[in-house]
């Protein structure tokens, strides 16, 4: 029996990062890590008692290699980024600007994509956004913007964990956003925001077979923040 489920995206908490995230992201240095950090990475000042060292949690080891004032690192967070600066380690969660009015929908067919075995299944990729209104995280607040309706492909069960990132990313709104279609030319329209999609089943630049496509978008949802160790934690779409 081949089901289609439709996955409404839930409305982000606060662009472009959730809110609460900064605090939770920083950890004061020990002493050890004070003695090795004798000065802020971001603004290239000493540490003291009253402006104490942090680390970011998530930047790799224990003890990372460099540390910030905690004023530097809220001031590089609310810029927009969520990475470290230094080692461009993930230390908050990304939200982006995709309209919240919007579904992913996905329908399991017999058969493979080109390149794969004969076992294979074909997961089609629904994304439908209608006409909308500009919200202030787009680039015309106020005027209207153009919806649209994508279809995309993925082997079953070779990239059943890149639809899962997939869903995630959806639901972090980072697959569309509002723009300019390269296209069409045409302004105020829902476009991809740089997560590519395989939109075509057969030979092309955007079909397949294609050996690289399944690594280079593991690598494009790594790059928005997306990650294995974060769908656990994360509810399913509902």
């Amino acid at each position: 029996m081949w089901q289609r489920q439709v996955r409404r995206v839930a409305a982000a908490a606060a662009p472009p990062v959730a809110r609460g995230a900064a605090e939770a992201a920083k950890v004061e240095c020990t002493k050890e890590a004070r003695r090795r950090n004798l000065e802020c990475a971001i603004c290239r000042e000493g540490f003291d008692l009253r402006d104490p060292a942090y680390r970011l949690a998530k930047c790799p080891g224990d003890e990372p290699t460099h540390a910030f004032h905690t004023r530097c690192v809220d001031a590089w967070f609310a810029r927009g980024s969520g990475r470290c600066p230094v080692c461009r380690a993930h230390c908050l969660v990304s939200i982006g600007t995709q309209p919240v009015e919007g579904t992913m929908s996905d329908l399991l067919e017999p058969g493979p994509l080109p390149g794969f075995p004969p076992s294979s299944a074909t997961r089609v990729i629904t994304y439908v956004f209608p006409d909308g209104v500009q919200g202030p995280e787009h680039p015309n607040p106020g005027l209207p913007y153009t919806g649209t309706t994508r279809t995309a492909y993925l082997p079953s069960p070779e990239a059943d964990r890149h639809f899962r990132l997939l869903q995630l990313a959806f639901r972090r709104r980072l697959v569309f956003r509002v723009g300019q279609s390269i296209t069409t030319g045409r302004d105020n329209c829902v476009i991809w925001a740089g997560i590519h999609h395989k939109t075509n089943r057969h030979a092309g630049e955007f079909g397949y077979p294609d050996g690289n496509y399944l690594k280079m978008l593991l690598v494009e949802l790594q790059n928005n923040g997306v990650v294995d160790d974060d769908l656990p934690a994360d509810p399913p779409l509902s």
